[in-house]
């Protein structure tokens, strides 16, 4: 299949067609990741720069997106490697299932929609009781041997781009940005999201057994927990310049030796869900064979819902315990099971009409800066020299060791904007209280642009107290038809005005005489000191992306409160029989990445919910 064939507009999302004939590809190929590697090769070779221009996009024919922009040549390969991966042979755990047909029965204690980041914990929290049977129902693909989604490096890039195991959802034209549109990824496998995200970690443990001294606190970390965190296991070149530059700039930009202490400002490591430099998703944790092989714990993949149906009747009060759900497309036969306790939503959708469903829809807005620099001592050159990728990648397939065994992201830093700022003469703090961020800087020890040539250092400038509020709604009753996302990103010039603060703070760290050698000049004109306010809110404005961090679109409020989708036991609100356990219940979104949140509130809710049926 030539590689333009193979980028094509957008995937949808698998049907159980598609796997039966992977499967028997999958069969046929018996591929190993020593050999995976070297098709992998292959194809990179072909997309070195005789198929690139300078800005380090293939001039393979053919739109590769809607928009009519074409893939970068390294991303292509990224994509391959996704596809590729879907035809390793994997085990199958016993009670992981593929076709309905296969199951017990059809009448659980509870029927969890969504295996993804909070339905996972859900399933292994209640599965503790041999009494208590629960299926899981997940519509996408199971994780086992997806082997982008495994290699922590590739794996951050790879799967945010139109691929088989992401939803491939996208965002309407959005006023804050210029109208523009912008792909929306979410997991379309077991995990979720955590099998396709950048693997930041606040709040947590880290794991692995290399030297951490004098990059996190111990005292203020567990070691026992089920989802395994780690710091990056790989020494990158940047690292000495950061932590100098923090010795020259205590004052504003102090050394933190653990962010997830509790007091996260400062700049410090970076901590990661890796174990042994391979991601940790709640489907390599929560659902380890030593969970999912608990007889009362079924799995079933391939497994789209399209409703949750009232099962009340009369007088009787509100209740919604069946699920209905389709293996086999919109034609599809549908399948009804009932829940004999509660139906539990861990999908990151909206099922539901209520009022409030859908609104507060929350993310974090990004965008960022950077500079070239006199070294190539960076991380540029891994995108663009086939040596230099086939050596760390043969190095991961290995030993899971280097380069790839991380997230790239060595450095973390957590910044409030000044309280003397002429902002908060016009806005109120968003942020949660004085050792609260509002600014998340991530360092990055590349920046070229993806260029042929050429070596950076790059800061992504994150708002994590963002005032602006978006939607997620149906776009009709169909439920194979995409939501429609706003993000609603930029709607409030709160944020514009604080990215314009956070592109400050990059500019001051910069200026440590660390920096004086290493830096040759700025490679963003709208962030030069020259630039006028309205060319920097341009460049922002079309420049912002989001933290794929959409929270909020069934908040929970008070018990007695008219307003709002969950009460403080998740329950929806006036519903018997259903709960939702997933991040679309925060009221508002965390000052941090918010994985690890989404645990925390899975794990809660699974002590609530066995409480309710002792």
């Amino acid at each position: 299949m030539h590689l333009s064939e193979f980028a094509q507009v957008r995937h949808p999302p698998p049907t159980y067609a598609d796997i039966r004939v992977r499967d028997s590809i999958s069969r046929k190929l018996a591929c190993k990741h020593s050999e995976l590697l070297t098709i992998l090769m292959k194809n990179w070779a072909q997309l070195e720069h005789p198929l690139s221009n300078n800005n380090g996009v293939s001039e393979i024919p053919g739109k590769l997106y809607p928009s009519g922009r074409r893939l970068p040549a390294s991303s292509m390969v990224r994509q391959l490697l996704t596809s590729l991966s879907l035809a390793l042979v994997c085990p199958c755990y016993a009670a992981l299932y593929e076709r309905a047909a296969s199951l017990s029965g059809l009448r659980y204690d509870f029927v969890i929609v969504g295996a993804g980041t909070a339905g996972n914990v859900i399933a292994n929290r209640l599965t503790e009781d041999p009494g208590t049977s629960v299926l899981v129902l997940e519509a996408g693909i199971s994780n086992e041997c997806q082997l982008a989604s495994e290699i922590p490096f590739i794996g951050v890039s790879a799967l945010t781009v139109p691929n088989p195991i992401n939803w491939n959802f996208t965002t309407v034209a959005e006023v804050g940005l210029n109208n523009r549109t912008r792909d929306y990824p979410r997991g379309f496998m077991l995990g979720g999201s955590s099998s396709i995200n950048g693997m930041n970690e606040i709040f947590t443990e880290p794991t692995d057994h290399h030297n951490t001294a004098g990059q996190f606190n111990p005292a203020v970390h567990g070691f026992n927990g089920v989802n395994s965190v780690s710091l990056p296991g790989f020494a990158f070149p940047y690292t000495p310049l950061i932590i100098k530059a923090t010795q020259q700039l205590p004052n504003d930009f102090p050394f933190n030796l653990d962010m997830n202490s509790g007091k996260p400002l400062g700049i410090g490591f970076a901590q990661e869900t890796t174990k042994n430099g391979v991601r940790s998703s709640s489907a390599t944790s929560y659902l380890a064979p030593k969970y999912i092989n608990r007889p009362n714990l079924h799995v079933l993949i391939n497994a789209r819902v399209t409703k949750v149906v009232k099962t009340s009747s009369g007088k009787q009060p509100l209740a919604f315990q069946q699920v209905e759900f389709t293996q086999d497309g919109f034609i599809g036969k549908r399948i009804q099971i009932q829940a004999k306790k509660e139906v539990i939503l861990s999908a990151g959708a909206p099922l539901l009409h209520l009022p409030s469903v859908g609104k507060n829809a929350l993310d974090h807005p990004v965008t960022g800066l950077g500079w070239t620099v006199n070294s190539t001592d960076t991380l540029d050159e891994i995108n663009r020299n086939i040596t230099l990728f086939n050596e760390a990648f043969a190095l991961w397939n290995e030993t899971h060791g280097g380069l790839f065994g991380t997230n790239g992201q060595g450095h973390i830093g957590w910044k409030r904007i000044p309280k003397t700022s002429p902002i908060f003469q016009k806005f109120p703090d968003l942020s949660a209280g004085p050792n609260s961020a509002h600014i998340e800087l991530l360092l990055s020890n590349s920046g070229a642009s993806g260029g042929s040539t050429g070596s950076g250092f790059s800061v992504a400038v994150i708002i994590v107290s963002p005032a602006s509020r978006g939607t997620i709604g149906l776009s009709s009753n169909n439920p194979f038809q995409q939501p429609v996302i706003n993000t609603g990103a930029l709607t409030s010039d709160f944020d514009v005005l604080a990215l314009k603060e956070g592109f400050k703070m990059a500019k001051q760290f910069v200026t440590a005489p660390v920096f004086k050698d290493y830096i040759i000049n700025l490679a963003t004109p709208a962030a030069a000191d020259n630039a006028t306010d309205a060319e920097v809110e341009a460049y922002i404005r079309n420049t912002v992306i989001t933290a794929y961090h959409i929270t909020g679109t069934a908040a929970m409020t008070a018990q007695n409160a008219d307003y709002g989708v969950v009460n403080p036991d998740l329950t929806v609100k006036g519903v018997k029989g259903l709960r939702i356990v997933d991040a679309s219940i925060f009221p508002f979104i965390p000052s941090g990445h918010t994985q690890a949140p989404t645990y925390i509130i899975a794990e809660r809710a699974a002590d609530l919910i066995k409480a309710a049926w002792k």
